[in-house]
């Protein structure tokens, strides 16, 4: 389930940060792709209230997706208003941050999941490479050789861009992709 929440952030919006300490970029394989950082929203999930034992043994979780008023002065004053809302709220499970492509000014912002891809050489060991990062290996891609699901293991929200950027200078990778949420216009 997804939800709209419309709240007023922490922080000054007096002066907007550059442009450029907004955007991102990273090779997806292919070409490279510039991300926008959106100050205006932010992903929250929560852990829903069951009502019966059967239902406590699966987790259930809902996603809201937050709209600032206006939106933070920074990333640090975004991290602010997630990190006081996850301490105040001990429902909350995750709270994931938005990006915007910059080439494609028309879609709507993306979620920025702390997943990524990594694809590395042959017979390259991921661990090591991980661990100097602050990553570590989910999972092996069964139907792509040398390629690997990861997450970023830092909380803030927009670490897996930073361990995105700092892994593709490294020998041995053929690429590295963070997990965007895609998300659709309601027709």
């Amino acid at each position: 389930m997804i939800s709209m929440v419309l709240i007023s952030s922490c922080g000054s919006t007096v002066e907007g940060p550059s442009l450029a300490s907004l955007e991102r970029r990273y090779f997806d394989g292919v070409r490279w792709r510039h991300v926008l950082i959106q100050l205006n929203q932010l992903a929250v999930e929560r852990r829903m209230n069951t009502t019966n034992d059967s239902e406590l043994a699966k987790p259930t979780a809902s996603t809201n997706t937050i709209m600032l008023r206006q939106g933070a002065a920074s990333v640090a004053a975004l991290e602010d208003v997630a990190r006081q809302m996850q301490q105040a709220q001990p429902d909350i499970i995750a709270i994931s941050g938005y990006v915007k492509f910059a080439d494609d000014h028309q879609a709507p912002a993306q979620r920025l999941r702390n997943t990524f891809a990594l694809r590395l050489q042959a017979g390259l060991n991921p661990g090591p490479l991980l661990a100097k990062h602050q990553a570590r290996q989910l999972e092996t891609v069964s139907y792509n050789a040398d390629t690997y699901l990861c997450e970023a293991t830092s909380t803030t929200l927009f670490a897996v861009l930073d361990v995105v950027t700092a892994l593709q200078q490294e020998n041995g990778v053929v690429f590295v992709t963070p997990q965007i949420e895609q998300m659709r216009n309601k027709r």
